[in-house]
């Protein structure tokens, strides 16, 4: 192959709305031998042209991103996951933010996938961040339009369970609940309804509907919550994950840490 033909097959990508592609398909566009393929890809990248996010998956870089090596992860996520066969959808802190909630940008992008759970990448200065649920919920995903197609993302109140359900690694109970502030006005009874047996450990629920209603102060959202808790058994737990709590006066019976404060 000629050196200038893979840099010409991105730019034909690009002009198809295309800012992706695999090591597959380099290899079904080009007849030439395997190290020619891969001095090229090297090329690609060295120059800025392109950048390898993960083992035989490449992004291309347009002109107004080269300072940062490699496009947002939000605008490459989804052709990720679509040629891992996984999948996804944006969650927790990232998804948060994409719905305007938090005050502060994530510096990682938060995926949620199934098993077997994905390690963490990081190239330049893109990192996405894998959280594994075992059960993928089958509702309260939305797609959100991007320059580079779509993404999925957790709706709302799916984004509170899983800050709920994954909350010692984004940063504890208080970051937790400073989100939940912003992501309240969002959320609606209904929605909670029909997600509460899919939030995942029914502790979960009980965290929530706790902060909603001792930490937010927005009853009207957890009383849901509390009827799907009413509908079974449910048992004492720390208002953080890890630990024993005994029986508390609170309808939840949750076991509010030192450090947060409450409304009761």
């Amino acid at each position: 192959m000629d050196r200038g033909a893979l840099s010409r097959y991105v730019d034909g990508l690009q002009a198809r709305g295309r800012y992706s592609f695999t090591l597959g398909e380099a290899r079904s566009a080009f007849a030439g031998s395997e190290p020619a393929l891969r001095a090229a890809l090297y090329r690609l990248v060295s120059k800025g042209l392109a950048s390898a996010v993960r083992r035989g998956f490449y992004v291309v870089v347009p002109p107004e991103y080269r300072s940062r090596g490699v496009l947002p992860p939000v605008l490459f996520v989804d052709d990720l996951m679509r040629s891992l066969g996984r999948a996804y959808y944006a969650g927790l802190l990232s998804a948060a933010a994409l719905h305007g909630a938090g005050h502060e940008q994530p510096q990682e992008f938060h995926v949620v996938s199934g098993l077997p759970s994905l390690r963490t990448l990081s190239a330049r200065s893109a990192r996405v961040r894998f959280f594994c649920r075992r059960h993928m919920p089958a509702m309260g995903i939305d797609e959100k339009n991007t320059d580079t197609g779509v993404i999925r993302v957790s709706c709302p109140e799916l984004t509170a369970m899983d800050l709920v359900l994954f909350c010692r690694r984004v940063g504890g109970v208080d970051r937790v609940t400073e989100v939940l502030g912003d992501l309240v006005d969002l959320m609606r009874p209904e929605t909670l309804a029909r997600l509460a047996g899919l939030a995942g450990p029914v502790s979960v629920v009980q965290r929530l509907g706790f902060l909603l209603e001792h930490v937010v102060g927005r009853r009207e959202l957890c009383e849901p919550l509390h009827a799907f808790l009413r509908r079974g058994a449910y048992f004492p737990v720390a208002l953080s994950s890890g630990g024993v709590a005994p029986a508390q006066r609170n309808r939840w019976k949750v076991l509010a840490s030192s450090g947060v404060e409450t409304d009761s």
